[in-house]
């Protein structure tokens, strides 16, 4: 019978548990000792009803410490399996690789799976032997572990109030011991045939209207304004390691610190070396194949001043005007996106390369009017085109 636990949530780091749903069984019988044993695991029963599971999925990838990959014949089939593996290398995290039997690996998972630890069982398939050789895996330090108190939950609203209550009574307390609230004390009773002298009606002192105030100058503020960053998480992820901040706001000042942003579909690069194209359009990091990321304004990023090389590869994206004005952006690449028109692109001074592979574009006039332009790369699948005579870059056709 499948014994179910409750997941991890929070900012500690914790283990992503990678495996097929048909496995289950056996799996929880292996992490189900580990979570005892006060190892911090996430695995997607964690996943509230209603939720996006795919984007909740790609999120804690993204946010854990290392990940637990348990390989089967099933596991290896799954698509979802080779994505959530695919993103753990790309993200850098530490993988560790439980075999549950013995698959062939295809040249695909060979190049994923290099960069884990697997467990070597020696044979040995209980599941001592495994939980044995996770414990001793030294990816998961201590750090990775719970501590006491831990799993202590409080509901928000309820701490909220009791602390309220336990201000208010320590103010009463307060008053009563220095002596500014007496609880015995009694109000005086007026006599009933008492009547007070009426008080007098104060003369009205008529004064001038005061000015209105003036409005104040916020000129200069709105660089300490959050970003909002339209929902793209994986924008946001990109431009919190572009200035180094893991966690709390990010101010639009510090976009100035950005000078190069590579977003390549759900994966945000260091560079495009290792983007290429299959010659039907597949887009691939390395040997895995890239799905389309989920940037579609690009408002955040006309707050980059400063942005010398900017990638974005496999985005939804329709609207370019926000990249104008970019005084300093050199080389942009577009490739593999689902920008149709290119006529927004009219104010880029200092751009010298423009990448257009696999894209609807089929016209590159006005392109002249970019001083600074030498070449543009195109793909043949985009032929014929609408060129301009005697332009003066050169338009390469790749694959």
């Amino acid at each position: 019978m499948t014994t179910f636990f409750r997941p991890f949530e929070g900012k500690r780091p914790y283990v992503f548990i990678s495996y097929s749903h048909r496995d289950t069984e056996r799996v929880l019988s292996i992490i189900k000792p580990l979570h005892d044993g006060k190892l911090r695991l996430w695995y997607d029963e964690g996943i509230p009803a209603g939720n996006d599971w795919s984007s909740n999925i790609d999120a804690h990838m993204r946010a854990c410490g290392a990940v637990l990959f348990f390989r089967s014949k099933t596991a290896l089939a799954s698509p979802n399996c080779f994505s959530e593996i695919a993103t753990a290398v790309a993200e850098n995290r530490p993988l560790l690789i439980v075999p549950l039997d013995d698959a062939p690996i295809d040249e695909r998972w060979t190049a994923l799976l290099s960069k884990g630890t697997t467990i070597d069982l020696k044979n040995e398939a209980d599941d001592a032997a495994i939980l044995s050789g996770v414990r001793n895996a030294r990816i998961l330090g201590r750090s990775f572990y719970r501590r006491r108190g831990e799993n202590i939950r409080f509901d928000r609203m309820g701490l909220f109030a009791a602390l309220l209550f336990m201000a208010l009574t320590l103010a009463v307390l307060y008053g009563i011991l220095t002596g500014r609230i007496d609880p015995f004390k009694k109000t005086a009773e007026v006599p009933a045939t008492f009547a007070p002298t009426p008080t007098p009606t104060p003369t009205p002192y008529v004064t001038e209207a005061p000015s209105p105030a003036p409005t104040p100058d916020v000129s200069g503020y709105e660089s300490l304004l959050p970003v909002n960053f339209g929902g793209s998480k994986l924008l946001e992820n990109a431009v919190r390691a572009a200035i180094g901040k893991s966690s709390g706001g990010v101010y639009k000042s510090e976009l100035n610190g950005v000078t190069e942003l590579f977003l390549c579909g759900h994966m945000h690069l260091t560079d495009t070396s290792d983007v290429r194209f299959d010659a039907d359009g597949t887009c691939r990091v390395g040997s895995g194949a890239v799905i389309e990321g989920d940037v579609t304004k690009l408002s955040v990023i006309s707050d980059m001043p400063y942005l010398e090389r900017l990638a974005l590869i496999r985005q939804p994206l329709s609207d370019l005007s926000p990249l104008n004005g970019h005084v300093v952006l050199e080389e942009l690449w577009l490739s593999g996106s689902s920008v149709e028109s290119i006529e927004a692109l009219n104010d880029l001074p200092q751009l010298r390369s423009l990448h257009l592979e696999h894209t609807a574009v089929t016209d590159l006039t006005g392109l002249s009017a970019l001083p600074a332009l030498s070449v543009v790369t195109v793909s043949i699948d985009m032929l014929p085109l609408n060129l301009e005579p005697d332009a003066p870059y050169i338009v390469r056709v790749v694959r």
